[in-house]
């Protein structure tokens, strides 16, 4: 399933941007996000428009990924 989730972080704000290959979980939030993502990441975009940075990330489902070795 393809969905497209928008997260904005601003200058007084930090974010880990994962690289491809990495494995994403993050909850789905009632405040922000109302979309959970769950995968590998497949590829990454950084698209440069007037003084801005738009990072465009592609997780796909990681259907061989053994989440209970991956998981703390």
């Amino acid at each position: 399933m393809h969905r497209a989730v928008d997260v904005e972080v601003d200058e007084t704000q930090f974010a880990l941007i994962p690289n491809v290959g990495d494995f994403v979980d993050m909850p789905a939030s009632r405040t922000f996000r109302h979309v959970p993502i769950l995968g590998r990441v497949k590829s990454r975009c950084f698209n440069y428009k007037l003084g801005y940075c738009y990072v465009t990330i592609v997780v796909e489902e990681a259907a061989d990924a053994d989440w209970g070795c991956i998981k703390p």
